[in-house]
């Protein structure tokens, strides 16, 4: 769990120092993709699903997004998760936002229904006119005695029309029992916004 969070800290501290000259970042788009995750515990887990995504910017850099993932570990269970967040956005220079914020979290795991809040920091950045790079550190709470979860996540976008990019996100989960989650997210994004 140390090293995950660790990990996503650093990444996401860095990628603004390494940033190129761009034109600013679109906060604005809609995305949807392919996912896979592995469980790894006392046995492994593989699913595969799908992953359906926006986001939002307001005046005084104020970010809405939402989140919806389903993924089916082979004919054990299928996962539904939500996710609904309010972000400050904190920009670092004409090419790099900082991100922070707070979520509400929803998990349904074959009739089980959870929610739960998030506490995230993040960063996104352009390295070129093409090429946007993001790294994400969140906590997650559910309820009903479900254990808390740190989440490390980094990802890459390449653009090719000023609107439109796909791309590649890892994620890293430490949940705090015997058990970790790393899923892969193929995603192609339409930005709205003026700046990639």
């Amino acid at each position: 769990m140390r090293k995950t969070a660790s990990l996503g800290a650093v990444a996401a501290l860095a990628l603004p120092v390494a940033a190129l000259a761009a034109d600013g970042i679109s906060h604005t788009f809609v995305e949807a993709g392919y996912v896979r995750s592995e469980i790894k515990s006392y046995s492994s887990f593989d699913s595969n699903g799908f992953r359906l995504a926006g986001s939002y910017e307001l005046p005084a850099n104020v970010v809405i997004d939402a989140a919806f993932e389903q993924v089916r570990y082979g004919d054990l269970e299928k996962w539904k998760e939500y996710e609904a967040g309010l972000k400050y956005k904190v920009p670092l220079a004409g090419n790099a936002d900082l991100l922070a914020g707070a979520s509400w979290q929803g998990l349904d795991a074959d009739g089980t229904n959870l929610n739960g809040f998030g506490l995230g920091v993040g960063a996104r950045a352009l390295l070129t006119d093409k090429l946007l790079v993001s790294a994400q550190l969140e906590y997650i709470d559910y309820d009903k005695g479900y254990p808390s979860t740190f989440v490390a996540s980094v990802g890459g976008r390449w653009y090719f029309t000023p609107a439109f990019s796909a791309g590649i996100d890892v994620r890293k989960t430490d949940k705090l029992i015997e058990a970790s989650e790393t899923r892969l997210g193929a995603l192609f994004r339409y930005d709205f916004g003026s700046g990639r």
